[in-house]
């Protein structure tokens, strides 16, 4: 043992923390449960379901991904909403099979490969680099099991209550921001908007504007400037900082996202377009890197061109 220090008191310090981590590394193993499958669990709280449930249920749930280094790759426990997952009648794989034999109330730690949580999670980009070859953690907390009836209940009640909360935002920023020309709203598409022909300085006075057919509906493909940003001035995009212009194509979804997809062909040539919308227009639930969850959107689309 010539790697350790010659002071025999410092030593057996040494020695001691050794085996103690030793220890806790054999104790936090041996603490896992495997299932017939060979999944590997621990209940952090609560414990597993005593029977197993039928179609048309649906798991209520928060969750946390750990990667190999212990570091949080994803974590769902401070969203202001809950994920909303189908009961899985069979567990294909260990996450399926984690939220089946958890019982509400009750939260699950699941070890699971790289390799697998890659594929299964394919979109994240904390994922999409993880070594491979290694062992994360999927803690699941599920709050409640509801049946079909339930879930419909709940989901309604959802909708309205993100819906108010999402409006009374988008209210506040357009009374903050009136001076430049009042807004109109499209009761429908939850969005507040004004456009104004740049030589006439007169706004559009349609009401329920993204109702209508667009004004640029018999155009193909427009190519536009655009600033989008949250309605806490955190910007998402700006084609002018970016050196380009944007492009989108009528009914094809080029940029994935309905503000820079479906608004241009409202904004006509020689107009600007000022529109305040929902998330459903937007980055809904999941938001994106800088865009929280359900964020309404500040949308600023100018110099459109025809391009076919």
């Amino acid at each position: 043992m010539n790697f350790l220090p010659k002071n025999k008191y410092l030593k057996w310090s040494v020695i001691s923390l050794l085996i103690i981590s030793v220890g806790l590394l054999i104790y936090q193993f041996n603490s896992y449960k495997t299932s017939k499958t060979g999944m590997k669990y621990r209940f952090i709280e609560g414990g597993e379901f005593s029977e197993q449930l039928g179609p048309e249920n649906y798991c209520l749930v928060e969750f946390m991904i750990i990667g190999p280094e212990n570091d949080t790759l994803q974590n769902c426990f401070h969203d202001d909403t809950l994920k909303e997952i189908p009961y899985p009648v069979e567990a294909r794989n260990e996450l399926m099979e984690a939220l089946q034999i958890t019982k509400p109330g009750s939260t699950i730690e699941v070890l699971i490969s790289t390799d697998s949580l890659k594929q299964k999670i394919s979109n994240h980009y904390k994922i999409k680099l993880l070594p491979n070859n290694e062992m994360a953690k999927f803690i699941i907390r599920v709050d409640k099991v509801l049946n079909a009836q339930q879930y419909e209940a709940y989901v309604n009640a959802k909708k309205l209550n993100r819906a108010i909360a999402e409006n009374k935002l988008i209210d506040e920023y357009c009374a903050k921001n009136e001076k430049a020309g009042t807004w109109l709203l499209d009761s429908f598409q939850s969005i507040k908007y004004r456009v104004k022909d740049e030589k006439s300085g007169e706004f559009v006075s349609q009401t329920n504007l993204m109702s209508m057919p667009p004004v640029l509906f018999h155009s193909t493909i427009v190519e536009f400037d655009v600033v989008v940003s949250t309605l806490k001035g955190g910007l998402i995009y700006d084609s002018k900082l970016e050196g380009r212009r944007y492009k989108t194509e009528q009914m094809a979804n080029l940029n994935g996202v309905k503000v820079l997809d479906f608004l241009p062909f409202f904004v006509n040539e020689g107009s600007i377009g000022e529109f305040v919308t929902s998330s459903d227009h937007g980055f809904g639930a999941y938001g994106r890197i800088g865009v929280p969850s359900y964020a309404p959107l500040y949308v600023k689309i100018s110099n459109v061109k025809i391009i076919q």
